[in-house]
C-alpha cells in the first residue's frame, strides 16, 4: 500500500511538472504514460459534457416560449450593427 502511495506521488510530481522525464522501458515510465493518457480522456469526456450541457440550455433559451424576450433581445444585439 504505501509502495503504491509513493508510487502515484512520483507520477503526480512528474505530470505537474508539465514535462515528463521518462526513463525507456521502466515500469513507472509506463505507469506515467498511462496516467497521462487518463488525464487526456478525462478532459475530453469533461469537454463533450459541458458542451452537451452547453447545447441543451442554448436550446431551452432559444426555442422555448417563455423565453421569448431573452431570445428577442439577443436577435437585437447581434441583428442592430
Amino acid at each position: 500500500m504505501r509502495t503504491s502511495l509513493i508510487e502515484l506521488s512520483l507520477i503526480e510530481q512528474q505530470l505537474s511538472k508539465g514535462e515528463v522525464q521518462i526513463i525507456d522501458g521502466s515500469e513507472l515510465s509506463e505507469k506515467i504514460r498511462w496516467q497521462k493518457k487518463a488525464y487526456r480522456l478525462i478532459r475530453l469526456l469533461g469537454r463533450r459534457s459541458l458542451k452537451k450541457e452547453l447545447q441543451s440550455i442554448e436550446q431551452n433559451m432559444m426555442n422555448r416560449p417563455e423565453h421569448a424576450d431573452f431570445r428577442d433581445r439577443v436577435h437585437q444585439i447581434f441583428s442592430s450593427n
